[in-house]
């Protein structure tokens, strides 16, 4: 007996519900591809109607994967859409799908109880393209779906005037829609981004949106009787600044239960933009806020502001989920500015569960304060952490043991020479979420000195880029004592890898 066959008789030993849990574990293309028509009884698994009701056809390709692309084999595609997808299309109920095999799928058999789809890998232009000429695509949006989900992987600048365009053909053409998520905002690879002052969209029947838009204008045309059915909204402004549409935007917002409000840009003008929108949303059931707000001449929100100002309009919220950075400049010498503890005091007053709040008071110009024992520091902005900031991180926080910075703003003066900046003390390097400026800055020994760093976390393309290939040896004494190596990418464990991190 083979091998081979030995071990398919082990496999097929196993009882169904652990034959079940291991295939839920693979990527169902694999499945479709390699174990359908093997045996009757793994026919009766995978083709069984509650594990094939979400067909999905995404398969990651392991080369590929830094670059997050999400790639199924033309060959393996073209040999399920002839073997299977004609056998199981009456139990398909939620389709996902790549760009490249949308139209091979959709046109090899019709699936009649499919109301949910889910496109990934989008290039705008392509898509466009598609969504205007293929007929049989359009039929399906127009008569079956009512859930539609869109997302795609990479930045593409010159193709953003396609985003509204886009959106507003979706919401002319589906008949059934109902829940629509237009590309959410992703913090890597930024957004699709509507204007909706560039069209005339509206739908009677969406109930459910997800979406980005380029400014509150944007937002406050949702409220402006386009969508009257609308009862969940999860929305990222890019900007949001005073508009005159405020003055005349007063009616209560009576069909919204659910409500998620976030940007990335300082917002000047809160207490005149989204306190009275949100004072308008009655029946809200769920409120979730991440803002960064900058006050010239008043206190730090806290727990009396939120309750008097807005949750207090909201009879009918049982869940609130909030953060909320507040920067104060150039406050008045008389104004006395609350403590941690004082907006701690505020949160329980009003009735809050116990919520996180931490306060600093940055110093003067070149005056550097001294945390002796802070361990752990987390880093965001939309400002750029030039080379001299870190070297004031470094002496602000002498037994810093922990690192995390978020930044996907590129440094402006990288190329400038530099000097040496030492973190005795850490341990952990997380720069898996900003650009790779900031991997570099780190992992290049003349200009970080990391003596006892032991875990690293990182963006493989942007590992893969700053060591060019594991062959820089600028950065290969940092890499090389670095114990754990943390990147959520799949990808090839080479022989220059194992040389670059000998102490995996």
């Amino acid at each position: 007996m083979n091998s081979s066959s030995r071990t398919s008789l082990i496999l097929l030993d196993l009882p169904n519900e652990i034959l079940l849990i291991i295939i839920k574990q693979l990527s169902m293309v694999d499945v479709l591809y390699s174990l359908v028509d093997v045996t009757e009884r793994l026919n009766q698994l995978v083709l069984n109607p509650n594990y094939i009701r979400i067909l999905d056809m995404t398969c990651l390709n392991m080369q590929l994967h830094f670059y997050r692309f999400y790639l199924t084999d033309d060959y393996v595609c073209e040999r399920i859409c002839q073997n299977v997808l004609s056998r199981i299309k009456y139990q398909v109920n939620e389709l996902i799908i790549e760009q490249p095999s949308i139209e091979r799928v959709i046109h090899t058999t019709d699936y009649p109880q499919l109301h949910s789809l889910s496109l990934v890998h989008l290039d705008k232009k392509l898509f466009f393209d598609f969504l205007k000429g293929d007929e049989i695509f359009r039929n399906l949006l127009k008569k079956q779906i009512t859930t539609l989900t869109m997302n795609y992987e990479s930045i593409d600048e010159a193709a953003i005037e396609y985003d509204s365009m886009i959106f507003d053909l979706i919401l002319n053409l589906c008949e059934r829609l109902i829940k629509f998520h237009f590309c959410p905002y992703n913090y890597r690879f930024g957004i699709w981004s509507v204007e909706f002052s560039s069209m005339n969209c509206k739908s009677e029947i969406l109930s459910e949106l997800n979406i980005s838009v380029d400014s509150f204008n944007d937002c406050l045309y949702l409220f402006d009787g386009h969508f009257p059915s609308l009862s969940i909204l999860s929305i990222h402004v890019e900007l949001i600044r005073y508009t005159s549409l405020m003055k005349r935007d007063k009616e209560p917002i009576l069909k919204l239960k659910q409500f998620s409000l976030s940007s990335n840009l300082r917002i000047y003008s809160c207490d005149e933009m989204i306190i009275p929108l949100l004072q308008r949303m009655i029946n809200l059931e769920a409120l979730t806020l991440f803002l960064s707000i900058i006050r010239f001449h008043s206190n730090y929100i806290d727990g009396i502001q939120l309750h008097d100002d807005i949750l207090s309009y909201m009879s009918r919220l049982n869940k609130f989920t909030f953060y909320i950075e507040t920067a104060i400049r150039r406050y008045q010498s008389d104004l006395v500015l609350s403590s941690n503890e004082d907006i701690q005091r505020s949160f329980i007053g009003r009735g809050f569960g116990p919520i996180v709040s931490h306060l600093d008071i940055f110093p003067k110009p070149n005056e550097i304060r001294t945390f002796e024992k802070v361990l752990c520091v987390m880093m965001t902005d939309i400002l750029p952490f030039e080379h001299e900031f870190y070297q004031i991180i470094s002496q602000s926080f002498p037994v810093l043991r922990k690192l995390v910075i978020f930044n996907n703003v590129p440094q402006k003066v990288n190329q400038q020479p530099r000097t040496l900046i030492t973190f005795p003390k850490l341990l952990y390097l997380d720069v898996e979420n900003c650009h790779i400026d900031y991997v570099e800055q780190f992992l290049v020994d003349h200009h970080c000195h990391l003596p006892c760093l032991s875990t690293l976390k990182v963006s493989f393309f942007s590992l893969w880029s700053v060591t060019n290939y594991f062959t820089n040896d600028s950065t290969r004494l940092t890499c090389s004592k670095v114990k754990r190596l943390l990147v959520k990418e799949q990808f090839m464990c080479t022989e220059h890898l194992h040389e670059y991190f000998p102490s995996l």
